[in-house]
């Protein structure tokens, strides 16, 4: 995925408030997960049903059972990820990490009579989205983050007295030196740093990413006289994120000052968790059209998610004595801890999907999801009302209509059957959410399933290609920003136990 942050006019904004328009992105793209025999086939589960992913994306599946079933699915995800800043020289990292993709029962009953030939219940939870992520990039590159912090300390033209500075970036960089003012004295305020005419300033950063999206689930559904399949699923998305970020830029050139008289080095540790639980209706139909042939129809209402953020930043700053030796003034400097309550309002999801049944030898399938991004919607006003919030909420959402587009998600797999075992594949197109980016991002995936009467046992290996470009800082110039581009393959190993009574 194309990945690009907007760039926000009012950039004394992106303190007091820290939602920017990725966050819609994250928590509005969502995949095809659950199951080792969904992501075995590539999620396109939809007009076949009777697994437990189905509840998630098409709960008309859920009147395909004909017994009830107990499910779980651990997992390993190993991600490897790649990451260079202005073309440069590509940095590796590695992360491993286990977990469970769902655990679910589902209860089927038949009716003694009549045309509706199961009434089933399904609970449980599907993972949605797993935010585990780890890359590094090093590099030179014009300009310094303390440009940012030069920017964030003037309103227009006016330099902001220093008790007036926010606490998050420019008030700490002012505490720490990385800005100052070299003529305190004169009664003139006039903020500058190390960096104006300095070479190329060598940076690094590492991005650590974690949590993931669980949806709770309550569902349906039954069975029209075996014609017809429909469902609906009350689900409640609890988000869990935390991300750090550790930024540092080091004047490694030779001699006793190196090539930025006064600059040493600089670290720069963000923080950020997020917490939240939204609420989603789902409903879908499964329809036979014949004995081969099967189609699926599913929406799913805008999520409403309420959303908690805590944040706090430190910086160290250390700076040459004239004789080479490293001057920390005032030790790690820390931001006041942040916190912020807001709502984002996800967009409509429509899918659609068709299956074609090879007699008992397995199966092809197909399925089409459309997204409408630009309907991603934040309201920050839970707690403030203040014209200054409301003008944050405005811009971020006209961002939003301006810079998403439509997207499409593209799944096909098949099945086939061998006895009382299966092999399957899949592939995935995931549609780019942002606009003039006409790029997908692709899913690969192989599975092995073993079900003889009452006990199934299904295995599934995922490869995710993932493309993101990414701005450690935002400059009102964004000439002078750097540009960083990170790839990832995100490898799965998925295995789901069952058991039906």
């Amino acid at each position: 995925m194309k990945y690009i942050l907007a760039l926000f006019t009012l950039l004394i904004c992106e303190i007091s408030f820290a939602q920017t328009i990725d966050d819609a992105i994250r928590y509005s793209s969502f995949d095809a997960l659950g199951t080792a025999r969904t992501i075995g086939i590539g999620g396109a589960v939809g007009a076949l049903g009777a697994d437990f992913a189905s509840l998630s994306t098409n709960p008309g599946g859920l009147g395909n059972y004909r017994k009830s079933e107990f499910v779980i699915t651990p997992f390993y995800n190993f991600n490897q990820s790649s990451a260079n800043v202005n073309g440069g020289m590509n940095t590796n990292s590695n992360r491993g990490k286990f977990g469970f993709q769902n655990v679910g029962f589902v209860f089927s009953k038949t009716p003694n009579r009549g045309k509706i030939k199961t009434f089933n219940v399904g609970i449980g939870f599907n993972q949605r989205v797993n935010f585990n992520r780890n890359f590094k990039y090093e590099g030179r590159t014009e300009g310094s983050i303390a440009d940012r912090w030069l920017e964030l300390a003037y309103d227009g033209s006016n330099a902001i007295l220093p008790d007036d500075l926010d606490g998050f970036e420019a008030g700490i960089a002012f505490e720490a030196g990385a800005i100052y003012d070299p003529n305190s004295n004169d009664g003139m305020i006039e903020y500058v740093n190390d960096f104006f005419g300095a070479p190329q300033v060598l940076k690094e950063q590492e991005v650590d990413e974690k949590g993931s999206v669980n949806e709770l689930l309550l569902s349906m559904g039954g069975n029209y006289n075996n014609k017809v399949s429909y469902g609906v699923t009350i689900a409640l998305p609890i988000v869990n994120y935390t991300r750090q970020k550790i930024y540092v830029e080091e004047d490694d050139g030779e001699g006793r000052d190196g090539d930025i008289p006064g600059f040493n080095d600089l670290r720069f540790v963000e923080n950020l968790t997020t917490s939240g639980v939204g609420l989603t209706i789902k409903a879908g139909v499964a329809i036979r059209i014949s004995q081969a042939f099967r189609v699926g129809l599913a929406a799913h209402s805008p999520t409403r998610i309420g959303l908690n953020e805590s944040f706090n930043n430190l910086l160290t700053f250390s700076f040459n004595d004239g004789n080479g030796i490293p001057v920390v003034p005032n030790g790690p400097t820390a931001s006041p801890n942040g916190s912020f309550e807001y709502r984002l309002s996800t967009p409509w999801r429509v899918l659609g999907s068709a299956a074609y049944i090879i007699k008992k030898n397995g199966f092809v399938t197909a399925e089409i999801e459309f997204v409408d991004y630009t309907k991603n919607s934040f309201d920050l006003s839970i707690n403030d009302s203040s014209p200054a919030t409301q003008a944050y909420q405005d811009l971020l959402n006209n961002d939003v209509s301006t810079l998403f587009s439509q997207a499409l998600n593209i799944r096909l797999g098949g099945e086939i059957v061998v006895n009382k075992t299966q092999f399957r594949a899949g592939f995935g197109l995931l549609g780019n959410p942002i606009i003039g980016e006409s790029s997908f991002n692709n899913t690969i995936s192989l599975g092995f399933g073993y079900r003889p009467s009452d006990f199934f046992l299904d295995l599934a290996y995922r490869l995710f290609l993932n493309s993101t470009d990414y701005r450690p800082y935002n400059l009102v110039n964004d000439e002078f920003e750097p540009m960083v581009e990170a790839n990832s393959n995100a490898h799965q190993l998925i295995c789901t136990f069952g058991f039906r009574f």
